[in-house]
């Protein structure tokens, strides 16, 4: 039995996310970063 590689497509994403994250909800939710 083949076994897949594990595949991990959406991990750029994911680092984006997690760089962005804080500015984003600075800007647009100011009150909610409070």
């Amino acid at each position: 039995m083949l076994e897949n590689p594990s595949t991990e497509y959406d991990s750029p994403w994911k680092d984006i996310i997690e760089h962005f994250f804080e500015d984003f909800m600075i800007f647009f939710f100011p009150k909610v970063h409070e």
